[in-house]
């Protein structure tokens, strides 16, 4: 017998055109809603009145002195940002830059209306060939731009040593006294244009930078400069990424008793706010945008609990105070007030990360003291620092490695500008070991020992020797590779990095070169302060490199044919 099969469908039907009152979603059980407050605890709690005014009085200790790595203090440029100060360094002035002062300087005599009169400065102070140097890398473009340049363009750098002394106008004879005075003028704006080009003259290598150690090492103080015991000094001694932030600094010296400035503002508190924060009141949709309840938390992640805890828990305890502080200056809270709606005044003491044991001391933003322990006051550093940097390729670059089989290091020079400046690869220009003196002929005998294998030019050794004074310490020497065909040694090293200025003995700390590769790399760096201006410099960068083997093998038996 067949079956017969219907369906019988449910379906809502409104009586009413107004849905306000189901969208207020009632709570018919108000005992209910007691019931659920007191499980989560919020019976426990004791509520105070809540903040309604804010009197905060701030301290501000300008930065205004500069201790390079010598120890010397310097007066300190607040216009200019602070990492221009410790990586700037002098200027090359290579072959391009030499034509483009010498050309700059013929477009500000056309514009005087004597430039008829530079044929004369191309003739006294021409580009010659011996002004590029002996280190620089001469190559197939170098020499074009050489051939073209000379006696056609007037030295650059001539330019600006003859206009800094004032004796411009003395170079060429004949002219009329007014034209003389004309040139003296384009003498003085050819040094203020490239001033402003390249930033102020500084000495041939930055006097933050320790080769010794890869890194720079300076320090800043606020309060006089002339005077010692009113300054609080901060150091920052491993500062090599180009990420200079408040935490590079440790502190020396405490804040003296003077300051700058102290100013009082009365503000009313905002609260706390960020993406994903849970929402105070009841039956209020949050945003789903962050999901904090999907967290994959570990046990031994301590700074994502602590992180999760803090939105989920405590994120509607904080405040916020709005205050505008100025850069390049340490600030301190002096005084704190809350007012809150019963009219009561509550003073807001600073933690003292000093007090109870180690484990219990905390502090956020403090300057930890150059010695170690904890943080030192309720001080906050806010250096004068630069927007994002655009940065160039590198134009010089050497790689520090270890070398476990030949029982040594390596100062590996990749990349070396030419005499234009511009970066060229040595490492695969220059790879090729260095040609064998003997010749292989019939005579030639079936075996021959080498007492070691030839290593490329752009290898430099460093060797270890021992400190003097210390019977187990050492650190490492660059030393100068040896031809065994010729019997002669090898340069060790173009570059800047591998040639400081100043330094005979090249040395390095046995630490500072890690079983893990270190690059340091040179590159130009281009920023727009916060006034505008525009910054141009030269620094340096550390980080890790990749290995490399250099083929040095001792005591080898080859075969002759």
């Amino acid at each position: 017998m067949s079956s017969i099969t219907h369906w019988n469908r449910l379906e809502p039907r409104a009586r009413s055109n107004d849905f306000a009152r189901s969208l207020q979603a009632e709570i018919r059980d108000p005992l209910w809603m007691l019931a659920r407050q007191w499980q989560v605890g919020e019976f426990v709690g004791d509520d105070a009145g809540s903040a309604v005014n804010l009197q905060l009085t701030v301290e501000q200790h300008r930065l205004k002195a500069y201790r390079n790595r010598q120890g010397q203090i310097l007066p300190l440029d607040a216009s200019a940002p602070l990492e221009t100060r410790v990586e700037r360094e002098g200027l090359v002035m290579d072959l391009r830059t030499r034509m483009q002062v010498g050309r700059h300087f013929a477009r500000l005599l056309e514009r005087k209306g004597i430039g008829y009169l530079y044929a004369a400065f191309v003739a006294e102070l021409p580009i010659r060939e011996d002004a590029l140097g002996e280190r620089v890398v001469v190559d197939e473009p170098s020499t074009r731009a050489l051939e073209l340049a000379a006696y056609r363009v007037a030295d650059g750098a001539a330019l600006l040593a003859v206009s800094a002394d004032g004796k411009l106008s003395a170079l060429i004879k004949g002219p009329k006294s007014e034209e003389l005075e004309l040139v003296d003028k384009a003498g003085a704006e050819l040094l203020d244009w490239f001033e402003l080009t390249y930033g102020p003259t500084m000495a041939a290598e930055s006097d933050a930078w320790s080769p010794s150690h890869l890194e720079y090492q300076f320090g800043v103080a606020a309060g006089s400069p002339s005077m010692a015991g009113e300054q609080a000094l901060l150091s920052a001694s491993e500062y090599t990424d180009g990420n200079l932030q408040w935490y590079s600094f440790d502190q020396e010296q405490p804040l003296p008793a003077t300051y700058d400035k102290r100013e009082t503002v009365q503000v009313m508190p905002g609260q706390l706010e960020f993406r994903g924060m849970p929402n105070p009141r009841w039956w209020e949709f949050e945003e789903g945008r962050t999901d904090l309840g999907a967290a994959d938390l570990h046990t031994t992640d301590l700074g994502q609990m602590l992180l999760t805890k803090f939105a989920l828990v405590a994120s509607d305890d904080w405040l916020v105070i709005p205050y505008e502080a100025p850069s390049g200056a340490i600030l301190r809270v002096a005084c704190l007030i809350v007012t809150d709606v019963f009219g009561f005044h509550t003073l807001v003491r600073p933690v003292d990360p000093g007090a109870g044991m180690p484990s219990e001391q905390w502090n956020f933003f403090g300057l930890s003291p150059a010695g170690g322990g904890s943080p030192a006051g309720n001080a906050l550093l806010l250096p004068r620092l630069t927007s994002p940097v655009i940065e160039s390729a590198a134009i010089e670059e050497v790689i520090f490695l270890r070398d476990e089989m030949a029982n040594m290091a390596w100062a590996v020079e990749k990349t070396l500008p030419n005499a234009l400046g511009e970066p060229i690869d040595v490492e695969h220009r220059l790879s090729e070991p260095p040609a064998d003196s003997e010749q292989n002929g019939d005579d030639a005998p079936s075996l021959r020992y080498r007492l070691a294998t030839p290593v490329a030019t752009n290898w430099a050794p460093l060797l270890p020797v021992q400190i003097p004074g210390s019977d187990r310490a050492i650190q490492l020497e660059k030393v100068a590779l040896v031809d065994y065909g010729q019997g002669e040694p090898l340069p060790a090293g173009r570059g800047r990095i591998l040639n400081p200025a100043g330094v005979t003995r090249y040395t390095i700390h046995e630490e500072e070169v890690s079983r893990v590769p270190q690059r340091v790399r040179r590159s130009w760096q281009w920023t727009r302060s916060a006034d505008g201006h525009y910054h141009l410099w030269i620094g340096r960068r550390r980080g890790a490199g990749r290995s490399r083997s250099s083929g040095l093998q001792f005591d080898v038996v080859e075969s002759g044919h």
